[in-house]
């Protein structure tokens, strides 16, 4: 079905050379100053050598670099490095290298001389490599970047017939396909997905699964159907996994099911349910996932603003102020210009002091 060329299934050719940020941003908020920004240089120092690291120094002029298990182990290190990054502070600030990363991955499969195993762990590189690429565009606000990332990873992850890979890609484009008011073509991506995983689908996986599930059939105007689909993404939570989850399930949890939940309230009008759902997601929130955190933070302070809860609502839009500096995620920066607009409409001397602050705060942040 995906064995095509990228462009062949609709989307543009990836922008290897697309220019973004590149500063470091700051660490989880539950340090002090200092060592947020000691993790984020002692991150990016380790990610820098693999990402930037010269080609392999082994060359036949006729077959090109050599490329052994050193290397593949370099590389997994670097992916590693690039996740612990977007993990805690969003990918905005590390966006430029994945996609440099990526460029070079692709350098060596074309150019490079290795064997089979070798072969198939550098076209796997490059699908994951693709498919963070994606993500950390769709966070950056970037969308046609995120399609055509996806869209080669998508066909990567079918050349070498990596299911897991085709999943967590469908997966990520229905998610970004709900926020964008396509939600029929999410159901249909979540359905694949589903149909790929199978029944020995982790417990993770099939309540992610049906979490966005319910949040593309509740658009859809289905919300029998979403309630259904909630409580099962809930239910199978407590399912033992008969194997290790995959690590990139790791963010999944009842904070994400809440925060899912809440967005729903909020689009039906259910303005204290919602907030509710958002306070849930933000106490449930895992350590070392800052930008979450952040997100279900922003989701609280607008949801009290529609619940009339504004002195609340100003709280937490403080902290987000003070927060921004640590979190490169364009969603985060968009959902606080929408707490500063709604703050404008309340007349409250509280209100109209906290949107200016919020502004102040995402100008700096610009500039930084």
């Amino acid at each position: 079905m995906f064995s095509a060329p990228v462009d062949a299934l609709g989307f543009a050719p990836p922008p290897y050379l697309a220019p973004a940020p590149t500063t470091a941003a700051e660490s989880e908020p539950e340090t002090d100053d200092v060592n947020r920004r000691t993790f984020v240089t002692g991150t990016l120092a380790a990610t820098a050598p693999g990402v930037f690291a010269p080609l392999p120094s082994s060359v036949d002029t006729k077959l090109g670099p050599r490329v052994g298990p050193e290397h593949i182990a370099q590389l997994h290190t670097s992916l590693a490095g690039l996740d612990a990054i977007d993990d805690a502070h969003g990918g905005s600030e590390v966006r430029t290298i994945a996609v440099r990363h990526l460029a070079r991955v692709r350098r060596l499969i074309n150019t490079g001389s290795y064997d089979d195993p070798v072969g198939h762990e550098l076209q796997w590189m490059a699908g994951e490599l693709a498919e963070r690429c994606a993500w950390l565009s769709f966070d950056s606000s970037l969308l046609g970047d995120a399609l055509a990332f996806w869209g080669e990873a998508l066909t990567t992850a079918d050349v070498i017939a990596d299911a897991e890979l085709k999943v967590k890609v469908l997966a990520s484009m229905a998610l970004h396909h709900i926020a964008y008011g396509r939600p029929r073509d999410a159901l249909n991506l979540l359905r694949a997905a589903q149909r790929v995983a199978g029944r020995d689908a982790s417990p993770s996986l099939r309540s992610l699964l049906a979490v966005r599930e319910s949040r593309a059939l509740f658009r859809l105007g289905d919300p029998s159907g979403a309630a259904a689909a909630m409580a099962g993404s809930l239910r199978v939570l407590d399912d033992a996994p008969r194997e290790p989850e995959p690590g990139w399930l790791a963010f999944h949890g009842r904070a994400e099911i809440a925060f899912a939940q809440g967005r729903s309230h909020a689009e039906a009008g259910r303005a204290q349910a919602a907030a509710a759902s958002a306070r849930h997601a933000l106490d449930q929130c895992a350590h070392g996932f800052a930008r979450n955190s952040t997100l279900y933070r922003v989701e609280l302070a607008t949801r009290l603003i529609s619940a009339g809860e504004a002195d609340e609502a100003c709280e937490h839009a403080r902290l987000l102020a003070a927060e921004l500096p640590e979190v490169a995620s364009e969603r985060v920066r968009e959902g606080l210009r929408g707490i500063a607009y709604r703050l404008d409409a309340v007349d409250a001397a509280e209100a109209r002091a906290t949107a200016d602050m919020i502004r102040t705060a995402a100008r700096e942040a610009t500039t930084a």
